[in-house]
């Protein structure tokens, strides 16, 4: 009782069957408690003037010519105006003047101005204005996502010949409403400025920006920090894995991939230990059955039993077709046959599951 819960959502990334969605549904359908929809789109020109007078400290009508321009050349994206109004004062045409305490602009050069169309754009603009390493540290930020744990960019740290990150570069990217840092990690202050971030690498060299990433982070981290940080390790892995071309190396991260998804497996978190299997399955080549035979059965075998937790027979029984054609064994049938036969039951296949004992 008495207790008000306020959340927001994307609408375009949350479609109608969205868990989310759902969830709403039934709670609606309880009748226990009201949901009050609100959609909240880009700011009207007074609220805009508004926001320009907060920001500045000046009254509302001192600023209404600038306020105009912002709104115009923003149609009230609130980000986009806020960052408008810091690039102005980066290049000089919103300044602070000590003599009248109070902020000057020239309103005819601010309208001249050519403005990107989206605030991406602008950001990229302003990231490249700032120092090169910085604008490294931020790009190699921008492929763990949103959000990097500290603790992974001082493992990058330790590459000798390390030109990638630092964590004084990030922090100059803190001091410039960029990124937040938190106790142990850096977030970017906006999914926007990641994906401007992330577009300061070229879109050719993005695939070998996440395998350098993986492989320093294999290579460097000991063995607990690499449990720690194994999903982060192999999805930067993955995203770089075919332009790997060491057999020896691709085995290898079958291998990373079967941990994570077996990890994942303990965690219940069974949609992720499914991806990680399947990628690492992706990895196999025809050869690896005979050279690394107990991989393969480990990761079918798994990714079977993952697929039938999720009601996916269809998958489960053709990855345990494919073990049992390649098992030669007692030991090597005896796992899939229970997989299959547990399969086929749930299929309402009860004869086909007898036989396949």
């Amino acid at each position: 009782e008495g207790l008000l819960f306020i959340g927001s959502y994307r609408d375009n990334e949350v479609g109608a069957d969205h868990p989310l969605m759902a969830h709403l549904g039934n709670i609606r359908q309880s009748g226990c408690v009201s949901i009050l929809p609100m959609h909240l789109g880009n700011l009207d020109v007074n609220s805009i003037k508004s926001m320009v007078s907060d920001v500045l400290h000046m009254v509302p009508g001192t600023v209404r010519p600038l306020a105009e321009v912002v709104f115009n050349k923003t149609g009230g994206n609130a980000l986009f105006a806020v960052q408008l109004l810091s690039s102005l004062h980066d290049e000089g045409l919103l300044r602070f003047s000590l003599t009248s305490r109070c902020w000057q602009w020239d309103i005819q050069k601010i309208r001249d101005k050519d403005v990107a169309d989206n605030v991406v754009e602008l950001m990229v603009g302003k990231m490249l204005r700032l120092r090169p390493e910085v604008q490294e540290a931020l790009s190699v930020a921008a492929c763990f996502g949103a959000m990097c744990q500290e603790s992974l960019l001082r493992i990058l740290d330790r590459a000798p010949d390390n030109v990638m990150c630092n964590v004084p570069s990030l922090d100059v990217a803190v001091s410039e409403g960029l990124m937040v840092k938190s106790d142990s990690a850096y977030r970017f202050s906006h999914d926007q400025i990641q994906l401007a971030a992330y577009l300061l690498i070229s879109e050719s060299d993005r695939a070998k920006s996440h395998l350098r990433i993986g492989r320093l982070l294999w290579k460097l981290s000991s063995a607990q920090e690499l449990e720690s940080s194994l999903f982060v390790v192999v999805e930067q892995l993955h995203r770089g894995s075919f332009l790997m071309t060491d057999p020896e190396e691709r085995t290898q991260l079958s291998e990373l991939s079967m941990l994570a998804g077996q990890m994942a497996r303990r965690m219940s978190s069974f949609l992720p230990a499914a991806a990680y299997l399947s990628a690492g399955i992706r990895l196999l080549a025809d050869n690896d059955w005979n050279s690394h035979r107990n991989l393969c059965f480990n990761l079918y075998n798994s990714c079977a039993e993952i697929h039938f937790i999720l009601g996916e027979f269809d998958a489960a029984r053709s990855h345990l077709e494919e073990v049992l054609r390649r098992a030669m064994t007692l030991q090597e049938k005896l796992q899939p046959h229970a997989t299959l036969a547990r399969t086929l039951s749930s299929l309402g296949l009860t004869n086909e599951a007898i036989d396949s004992c």
